[in-house]
């Protein structure tokens, strides 16, 4: 399905600086989660992630999670809001999580944040039982990203 919704909107790309997708200086971003998948692309350099709401470990809060990240998360939507906003900031920088996940930034969930040295614009949205994170190196709001969504 991401190979689908990527030949719809994106067709040709290549890997560009830190690997991630280019497509005519267009930048994008693909996530899948269990049955669904998204991709969202941007004149800026732009991170995505998706993932399912599901049970999430208290073991597992605490490993990803820093102390004010940790008192935010109240069930298992908004662990799944850091989640996702840790991982769609490691994308649009295009670090993956080669750094210890509980140091990389959720923190505001919706709204700005800054991480070595860049301004980031981040947004979340719960959709059909999933949380969906965009990230965005830009201080401009609001933001308007192309996302496009599919079960698969």
């Amino acid at each position: 399905a991401s190979t689908i919704l990527k030949n719809k909107f994106v067709k040709e790309y290549y890997i560009g600086d830190k690997g991630k997708p280019l497509a005519n200086h267009i930048y994008f971003n693909v996530s899948h989660s269990k049955g669904m998948v998204a991709l969202a692309m941007d004149q800026k350099p732009l991170g995505l992630d998706i993932e399912l709401i599901r049970k999430a470990e208290e073991e597992l809060k605490r490993y990803i999670s820093n102390d004010e990240e940790y008192q935010y998360i109240k069930d298992d939507k908004s662990f799944f809001e850091i989640w996702t906003s840790k991982e769609s900031l490691t994308k649009c920088i295009g670090i993956g999580l080669t750094t210890k996940i509980n140091e990389i930034p959720a923190l505001p969930i919706n709204g700005k944040k800054e991480y070595q040295g860049k301004v980031f614009l981040s947004q979340s949205i719960e959709k059909m039982g999933y949380v969906m994170s965009i990230t965005i190196e830009s201080d401009e709001e609001p933001f308007n990203i192309l996302v496009g969504t599919s079960y698969f």
